[in-house]
């Protein structure tokens, strides 16, 4: 295997279930062709290759709910539950002092549509856009409103090699051959382990 590339045997017998990285005699969508020449089969095409098989990994990855969601979930039924106990206990009241039961029960009703905070999400949403506009001003783009809330209650935040989160300088802080520290005795021969922070 080259520092670029990837040989390929297609002559190479595999066994099921081998991972794609290991398929020397398989050449995927998407990939470049260093060196060399050759025919092919294509046996998968679309959704059904690998690079579609990631796609569809993808759209069907559905986000978990924010610790923000779950608490507004539990306080809309602690809400729900409370109003329906409410109102169920104002009915029987207004039927045990003998007021018509049809005009209790509207009663009843009225109270618990009262008691749906309707305005709740809105106010979340406005919070959270205010949460994202102040991000924004501190050069932190943010493309759904709930990972603001997310953000906040992070306490460790781990990035990729990127640094998108970091200030995307590395500095070599150890030099090692896989046992040692190496310090003046660096040769092309040697295969180098660079620590990076």
């Amino acid at each position: 295997m080259s520092r670029f590339g990837v040989n390929k045997e297609p002559d190479a017998i595999l066994n099921r279930g081998v991972l794609p990285a290991d398929m020397v005699n398989m050449a995927f969508a998407t990939t470049t062709v260093v060196s060399g020449h050759g025919e092919a089969v294509v046996c998968d095409t679309g959704m059904n290759t690998k690079v579609g098989q990631i796609a569809k990994l993808i759209l069907s990855d559905k986000a978990p709910d924010t610790p923000l969601q779950k608490k507004l979930g539990e306080v809309g039924k602690k809400l729900g539950l409370a109003a329906l106990a409410i109102c169920s206990f104002i009915f029987i009241i207004g039927i045990l002092k003998r007021i018509p039961w049809l005009e209790m029960f509207m009663t009843s009703v009225g109270l618990a549509v009262a008691a749906i905070p309707e305005g709740l999400p809105a106010i979340v949403t406005i919070l959270l856009s205010i949460g994202v506009t102040k991000m924004a001003k501190k050069n932190s783009i943010i493309r759904k409103l709930p990972a603001v809330e997310t953000l906040g209650c992070s306490e460790v935040i781990c990035s990729d090699k990127t640094g998108t989160l970091t200030q995307n300088k590395m500095k070599v802080v150890q030099i090692t051959d896989g046992f040692s520290a190496i310090t003046n005795q660096i040769t092309s021969t040697n295969r180098l382990i660079l620590e990076l922070r």
